[in-house]
């Protein structure tokens, strides 16, 4: 098995990640809910899971770490428990439906929105151009920029740390959306962010059901999207005022938290930089074997892309290519992979393309056998078409 979906979900998980999460499932409790041992060892766990991300991301306080279930409901966590009517939030092209949805929502409660792009004409505009026009835009009023930090399409990502200055000099919220970059990019809340979003079960190699909320210090602190039990303050009508509890309430998946503790952990021993070049060169790879496949298209080719590439195979249906790849073993997700701007601003609307993202276990021989089948796929599809053309 060849697996290329990793920018969805990275299936090769490191064993200590399963190890964790089955030591957990059988000795732990449910955290907070009494004080016996199997409790306590509950809530040790989503301590060190909030530790582990803390310092990775760059914290000094771990009880701003907030454990949810994905990316998209900690995306869900700011952008409703912040933005109120008359607020204004801006966003961008690259914006995965987690983000765009919601904002959706909010308008019909009386939230503006408008979108800045990051992508023209099927190409990526260059830093300063998103700059020049992020500043226009925040001459009006704004509350805050829902930024994404890197695409789930391709290697477009949004200057994050000129973003992050920019939004402190005017005083605007930074929501960053970190699902696709966190792991293989080093990310700081240091730079200025106010909330960070990202999924526990893509590169930071931890289990689905995993997602983080990072809440910088002097960011104000969502009100809670879900009302219940916290564990604590129970003769208190209102949810807690204090995080993590505010934003945490009924039993956490204690499970989840141990194999993203563990993750994390696995993480920790790389160089810094080294993960993003180990994707960047079989990404690199990949983009150069493609472009001398006959009629396959690269959108957006870049130097560095993180290993995530969106391709089309000639005038053969994205899902049909898919298809045919998945019988060799091959597995890759054709679509619009939730993200319809981005589809938009590239040109590939409305079927979509087909898009091939590394993991840390892919190898450059998987990614040879993997232009080999490519190359298959593509001569037979030409045959194909000129015996079709004939028998007409």
């Amino acid at each position: 098995m060849i697996y290329l979906d990793n920018a969805a979900t990275t299936v090769h998980k490191p064993p200590s990640v399963l190890r964790a999460q089955r030591q957990a499932i059988r000795c732990a409790g449910n955290a907070g809910r009494g004080g016996h041992t199997l409790s306590l060892a509950a809530a040790q766990t989503l301590y060190r899971c909030r530790c582990a991300a803390a310092e990775f991301f760059g914290m000094d306080l771990p009880e701003r770490v907030v454990l949810t279930m994905n990316a998209t409901h900690a995306l869900n966590l700011v952008l409703f428990g912040i933005l109120q009517r008359g607020d204004r939030v801006l966003y961008s092209d690259l914006a995965h439906n987690s983000v765009r949805r919601p904002i959706a929502a909010l308008r019909e409660r009386g939230v503006k929105s408008e979108m800045y792009s990051v992508l023209e004409k099927g190409a990526l505009l260059p830093q300063a151009e998103i700059m020049r026009r992020l500043e226009k835009l925040l001459e009006t009023p704004t509350r805050m920029i829902a930024l994404t930090h890197v695409s789930n399409l391709c290697a477009a990502r949004e200057p994050l740390e000129k973003i992050a200055a920019l939004s402190k000099k005017r005083g605007v919220l930074l929501l960053a959306d970190a699902s696709q970059s966190a792991g293989i990019l080093p990310l700081s809340m240091k730079i200025g962010i106010d909330y960070l979003c990202c999924a526990g079960h893509k590169g930071l190699y931890g289990p689905q059901g995993s997602g983080l909320l990072l809440i910088g210090e002097g960011a104000p602190l969502p009100r809670p999207l879900l009302c219940g039990g916290a564990g604590g303050f129970s003769e208190e009508e209102a949810m807690p005022q204090d995080l993590p509890e505010r934003l945490e309430a009924g039993t956490m998946n204690v499970p989840a938290a141990a194999g993203l503790c563990a993750g994390l952990r696995f993480l920790s021993h790389y160089e810094k930089g080294e993960i993003a070049q180990h994707h960047a060169a079989l990404g690199q790879r990949l983009q150069a074997g493609l472009l001398e496949i006959p009629g396959a298209r690269v959108f957006l080719p870049q130097e560095q892309n993180l290993g995530t590439v969106l391709f089309s195979l000639g005038a053969q249906a994205p899902e049909q290519t898919a298809w045919l790849l998945d019988r060799s073993g091959v597995y890759m997700r054709a679509g619009l992979h939730c993200a319809p701007l981005a589809h938009a601003a590239l040109g590939t609307l409305p079927r979509g393309a087909l898009r091939a993202s590394v993991g840390m276990d892919t190898t450059k021989r998987q990614i040879d056998k993997t232009l080999c089948e490519l190359s298959k796929i593509a001569k037979e599809s030409v045959e194909f078409s000129a015996a079709d053309e004939q028998m007409q």
